[in-house]
């Protein structure tokens, strides 16, 4: 269950409000409908999840905004596999 946001935000939907501009890579290849594809690094899923191809530290993700956004927060979840 996706926690709540408090009253007045509202989350940013993939294809919506932003596309994703680039990527530093994804576990399995650039199947952008793979098990571990960026697109599931913006599901609202914590049962899914990105993985870049071994990239550590260096791995990224950049984002193109379809309009200008005021962003109040974000939240990122990070598991180490070392």
């Amino acid at each position: 269950m996706a926690e709540a946001l408090p009253p007045g935000l509202k989350a940013l939907a993939l294809g919506d409000d932003f596309e994703v501009a680039g990527v530093s890579s994804q576990f399995g290849g650039d199947d952008f409908n793979g098990p571990f594809c960026i697109h599931k690094a913006f599901d609202a899923s914590m049962a899914t999840e990105w993985s870049s191809q071994g990239d550590g530290n260096k791995a990224f993700v950049s984002l193109r905004f379809k309009q200008p956004q005021r962003l109040s927060h974000y939240s990122v979840h990070s598991v180490d596999s070392e």
